[in-house]
């Protein structure tokens, strides 16, 4: 792979942590493989709630829920209750930018 390629991480320094570490600390290593996916969904589609996540990424609820707390940690979404409808607080056209630095 080129040193060029816009699909490489990008280098931290010591002692840093990425975008991607950091959220993986909150939602555990298991759960953030779906990570990218569930905000690229939420942020197409400007909806949240915890049961139509699961539902859409086929998720356990124990994913779902650690997902949740990975998309508010990131503020992808509003804070709220365990089955509240939230608002989507990133907007459409910086999707690409948000999903950058997740991977």
């Amino acid at each position: 792979m080129s040193i060029f390629s816009p699909t490489r991480a990008p280098e931290t320094p010591a002692g840093k942590h990425s975008l991607r570490d950091e959220i993986a600390e909150i939602v555990g290593d298991d759960s953030y493989r779906f990570y990218p996916r569930a905000v690229e969904l939420v942020i197409r589609s400007q909806a949240f709630s915890r049961s139509g996540l699961r539902d859409a990424l086929r998720l356990d609820q124990k994913t779902a829920n650690d997902l949740t707390r990975g998309l508010e940690a990131q503020r992808v979404i509003s804070t709220g209750g365990a089955d509240e409808l939230r608002e989507v607080l990133i907007p459409l056209d910086e999707l690409g930018a948000t999903l950058s630095g997740l991977r």
